[in-house]
């Protein structure tokens, strides 16, 4: 248990890297109960669509979607989209953001996955500002952190 928590933490923090030092998050400490979030939590705080989700892709079951949201904790996606966006990879950039942007979206986590799908847009229009680009891909992955850090304490 200790060492599935230490390394759930190494691929949350594993990009840090990539962090943005000032970006404030919430943590379920943050909600003032002292005690472990629920789906419903990660709904209020993120604006994740888990009614919907939950009925039609999860047969109703909170602990199986708990389960899907967990493994979204060692995907290397970001990782390997963050990448590619700085050496130039635009092959790479859309693939990447296009898996998160269905990843998200199959699991409900409606406004992840248009900060992914927005990654996707420009790429696909062809968009040439790498810093631009890369500040999209850094505020998606903002974003992805924090619902991450989220999903660790369900």
């Amino acid at each position: 248990s200790r060492s599935m928590k230490t390394s759930v933490q190494n691929c949350i923090y594993g990009f840090s890297t990539y962090k943005n030092n000032d970006l404030k998050l919430l943590s379920p400490n943050d909600l003032g109960r002292g005690k472990m979030m629920n789906i419903w939590d990660l709904e209020k705080i993120t604006g994740a669509d888990i009614a919907n989700t939950l009925e039609d892709r999860f047969m109703g079951s909170e602990e199986l979607y708990v389960r899907f949201l967990k493994k979204l904790l060692y995907d290397e996606s970001y990782m390997q989209l963050k990448d590619a966006a700085q050496y130039g990879d635009m092959k790479g950039v859309e693939l990447k953001a296009h898996t998160l942007k269905g990843v998200c979206a199959t699991l409900g986590l409606t406004e992840l996955s248009d900060k992914f799908s927005h990654v996707v847009e420009m790429v696909r229009h062809g968009e040439q500002d790498d810093v631009k680009l890369r500040a999209c891909v850094e505020d998606a992955g903002n974003k992805l952190r924090h619902v991450l850090l989220l999903i660790q304490d369900l």
